[in-house]
C-alpha cells in the first residue's frame, strides 16, 4: 500500500507540474494575458533590460511600428518587468513621438502598463504594455526618420522617474527605443486644389498672449500647396509683429514650410504641417501687438499679402544694462558661438557674480552650467539652467549688454575650482572655448 500510494502521489505531481508547464506555455506566455516569462529566457532576471527607471522598473524591449507602415495609427509594445522587488507605487508610461528637430508630433500615455498596476507587478514575470498612437493628419513623409522615445511617471505626482545609467547614476527621463520613417496613409493623400496661389494656409499658428523678447516659441502651422507657377520653388515663411500703435512691422528669419520636405517635392494640392522654434524679437520695443505671415518665394521676395492671424501679443523686454558692472577679475574668454565673459567676483559666503555679453544675436537658448570641484576634482555642488532665474534665455541678449548671473553654491569649507560653460539643451552638446568644452576659473573659492 505504501509503494502504491508514493506512485500516485508522485504520478500526481509530476501531472501537476505538467499541466502548470502547459497552461503558462500554451495559455499565458503566447496570449495576451497579464503575466509571460518566457520571451526573455527560462531566467528573466538575467535578461539584459534596454533601460532602468529610477531602479525600480526595467524596460525589457520595444516592438516599433512597421517601417513601411503608412497609417497614422501606430502600435508600440513595451515590455516591462520590476528591476528587483515588489514596490508599492503605481508608475504610468508615455510614448512620443519626435521629428528631427525634436518638436512634439504625438504622445499617448499607459495609465497602467500591461493593464495592471504596479503595486501588483509579480517579481521575475513581464507585462506586455500597448500603446497605440495616434498620429496628426497632415504629418509630413520626412526624408529623415521621427523618433520614438519613453519615460516613466508616478501616477500620483506626475513625477518622472530617471534613466538610471551602468554606472548606478541618472542620466536622463526618456529613452529613445527606435525611429521610424512616415509614410502617407490612403486619407492623407493630396487633394484637389483649385486655388491659384503658390501656398494657402490651411491652419494657422496659435501664439501666447504675453511674450518677453528672446521667448522660443514652439509653433505649427498647416499649408497646402496650389497650382500657381510659383508652386515648383522652394517657398519660405516669415512671422511678422505688427505694432498697434505706430504699425511698424518686425520680422523673424523666414522659415521652410516644413523642414526636412521641400516645397517643390509636395503634390498640388497635398497638405502639410511644418514645426518650428521662432524667437521672439529682443530687439522690438514694447507694446501691443498683432502677428502675420508672410510667404516669401525662393529669392525672399513677398508673394502676396500678409495674412492676420486672430488675437494679438503684449511685448515686454526685460531691464537691460549697457554700462560695465563693477567685478574683482577680468577675463576674456570666448565661446565658439560668441558669448564672452568679461569677469567675476566672489560676494557672500559663496556666491559666484558672472558677467556676460555678446557682441552679436544668439540663435539657441542655451544653458549655463557652473561646476564646484573640491581637491581631488569631483563636483561638490553645481547650478544649472537659464540665466537669471530662468527670466533671460541667451536668445534676448542684445548685443553689447551686459548680464550678471549669480550662483549660490552651498559647500562645506575648503578651496574649491570652479568650471563653467554652455550647452545645448536638448543634445547636451557643449559649446566650445578655444581647445576646451569648458573654462576653470583662474581664482578659487574659499569657504572658511
Amino acid at each position: 500500500m505504501r509503494e502504491q500510494f508514493d506512485i500516485l502521489h508522485t504520478l500526481l505531481m509530476i501531472s501537476l507540474g505538467l499541466a502548470i508547464f502547459l497552461f503558462k506555455a500554451l495559455a499565458l506566455d503566447p496570449t495576451d494575458s497579464l503575466w509571460k516569462t518566457t520571451r526573455f529566457g527560462d531566467n528573466p532576471a538575467d535578461a539584459r533590460p534596454l533601460a532602468t527607471f529610477g531602479n525600480v522598473i526595467d524596460l525589457l524591449h520595444a516592438e516599433m511600428p512597421s517601417d513601411s507602415d503608412n497609417d497614422n495609427d501606430k502600435t508600440v509594445k513595451l515590455y516591462w518587468r520590476l528591476h528587483n522587488e515588489p514596490i508599492d507605487h503605481d508608475y504610468s508610461s508615455a510614448l512620443r513621438m519626435r521629428d528631427p528637430q525634436g518638436h512634439l508630433i504625438a504622445q499617448a500615455t499607459s495609465f497602467m502598463p500591461g493593464r495592471l498596476a504596479s503595486s501588483n507587478w509579480l517579481p521575475g514575470a513581464y507585462v506586455v504594455d500597448v500603446i497605440d498612437l495616434a498620429v496628426p493628419p497632415f504629418t509630413p513623409p520626412l526624408d529623415e526618420p521621427y523618433r520614438y522615445e519613453v519615460s516613466l511617471f508616478d501616477a500620483k505626482t506626475q513625477t518622472a522617474l530617471s534613466v538610471i545609467n551602468a554606472a548606478g547614476d541618472p542620466q536622463n527621463v526618456k529613452i529613445v527605443i527606435g525611429e521610424r520613417l512616415h509614410h502617407r496613409p490612403a486619407s492623407d493623400l493630396p487633394v484637389d486644389s483649385g486655388q491659384k496661389r503658390a501656398a494657402a494656409l490651411h491652419e494657422s499658428p496659435s501664439f501666447p498672449d504675453e511674450a518677453a523678447g528672446g521667448d522660443v516659441l514652439s509653433i505649427s502651422w498647416t499649408w497646402q500647396k496650389g497650382r500657381s507657377s510659383y508652386a515648383a520653388d522652394d517657398l519660405m515663411a516669415q512671422i511678422r509683429w505688427i505694432n498697434r500703435d505706430s504699425g511698424q512691422t518686425y520680422a523673424v528669419a523666414a522659415r521652410p514650410l516644413v523642414n526636412g520636405y521641400p516645397f517643390p517635392d509636395w503634390p498640388p494640392g497635398e497638405i502639410n504641417r511644418g514645426h518650428h522654434d521662432i524667437i521672439v524679437p529682443p530687439h522690438i520695443p514694447d507694446g501691443l501687438y498683432g502677428l502675420g505671415i508672410q510667404l516669401l518665394d525662393a529669392a525672399q521676395k513677398p508673394l502676396g499679402e500678409i495674412t492676420r492671424l486672430g488675437g494679438q501679443m503684449t511685448l515686454r523686454q526685460p531691464p537691460r544694462d549697457f554700462a560695465a558692472p563693477d567685478f574683482a577679475f577680468a577675463t576674456e574668454a570666448i565661446w565658439d558661438n560668441g558669448i564672452i565673459l568679461r569677469g567675476y567676483s566672489f560676494r557672500a559666503p559663496n556666491e559666484l557674480q558672472l558677467i556676460w555679453q555678446t557682441k552679436h544675436l544668439l540663435t539657441e537658448n542655451l544653458r549655463l552650467f557652473v561646476h564646484a570641484l573640491d581637491e581631488r576634482g569631483l563636483i561638490t555642488a553645481q547650478w544649472d539652467g537659464v540665466p537669471v532665474d530662468w527670466t533671460r534665455p541667451t536668445t534676448g541678449w542684445l548685443p553689447d549688454e551686459y548680464v550678471t548671473t549669480r550662483h549660490n553654491l552651498t559647500l562645506p569649507a575648503g578651496e574649491y575650482r570652479l568650471r563653467l560653460g554652455w550647452y545645448h539643451p536638448t543634445s547636451g552638446q557643449r559649446i566650445g572655448t578655444g581647445d576646451a568644452d569648458a573654462l576653470t576659473l583662474n581664482k578659487r573659492l574659499r569657504i572658511e
